[in-house]
This record gives structure tokens, sequence and C-alpha cells, in this order.
């Protein structure tokens, strides 16, 4: 009981949609503000930054040092994600919803795939203030948002074992 409590609490489309504006924000400043990241690979993020041994091992990585060396160094990144992705798919619609209400984030769908562009510069006041933890998710999304921009992906999906 006191589990499925703590993720209610941490696991929540509020912070989710935060996480999905960190990793847009990075996307975009990193892909030359011209284009934000479409929706297969921000359906993997969430499940990624709120696994706490995910968000570890990308947090303690050097924010150069890309995708592909976090997985060379933490080979276990991959266990359990294609799970993980399919339980929180909702959960990842409601984050976008919540942040395409609160003008975090614009979507833009003449591409085949939606796009998901950062409207704020910066989140609001009120919510930068957060605890380490918190602090740790976003910025395992933000480096996500780095690393993933310049890759293929199909590439990244069958590299994460990932399949949508």
């Amino acid at each position: 009981m006191r589990l499925q409590f703590e993720l209610e609490i941490s696991q929540n489309p509020a912070l989710g949609a935060m996480a999905l504006w960190q990793f847009s924000r990075a996307y975009f400043d990193t892909a030359g503000k011209t284009e934000g990241p479409t929706l297969p690979l921000t359906l993997i993020v969430l499940p990624m930054v709120f696994h706490r041994r995910t968000t570890a091992a990308i947090f303690r990585m050097k924010s150069a040092s890309g995708i592909w060396k976090a997985l060379g160094d933490h080979p276990e990144i991959p266990a359990g994600l294609q799970a993980r992705v399919e339980s929180s798919l909702d959960l990842t619609l409601d984050s976008l919803d919540i942040a395409l209400a609160s003008c975090l984030l614009d979507v833009d769908r003449a591409n085949p795939w939606p796009r998901y562009t950062p409207i704020r510069k910066s989140l609001p006041r009120e919510l930068s203030i957060a605890p380490a933890d918190v602090k740790q998710i976003l910025a395992a999304a933000q480096r996500l948002g780095w690393w993933l921009v310049d890759q293929n992906l199909s590439t990244v999906l069958r590299r994460l074992y990932v399949r949508l």
C-alpha cells in the first residue's frame, strides 16, 4: 500500500509534464531551435527518468557522454524498459496533456509524427524549487534531450529493446 502511494506521488502527470518539458527544451536547443522531439521519442522519456536506477546512471554521466556511452557503461538501462513504456503510456499522455494545457509545450502536427516544442525558456519559479530527487529526474530528462537529438529513432529503439 505504501509503495503504491509513493509511486502515485512521485510519478504523477505534473512531474511528468516538467520532465517532458525539460527533455523537449534540451532537444529543441540542441537541434538549433528548429524542431522538438517526436512523439515516439517522447514516449520513452518518463519510463526512463521515473526509474530510479536509470535516472541515477544517467545523472552520474557527463552531459557530453551520449546515449551510447550510457548504454555501454550501464547495460542494465534497457532492462524492463519495454514493460515500463507500455505501463506508463497513460501517464506519459496525461503528462503531455498537462504540459500542453499549461503552455509548457506546443505541438506541431505538420509532420508524420507530432513534435513537441517548448514554449517557455525556463520553468516557472514556483516549479523550479524542487527536492534533490526531482532535480535528478529533470537533469536526466535534460541529458536525454541532448543525447537523442541526432540519433536515428529506429536505432535508439532497437538499442533500448523497445518496440512501439
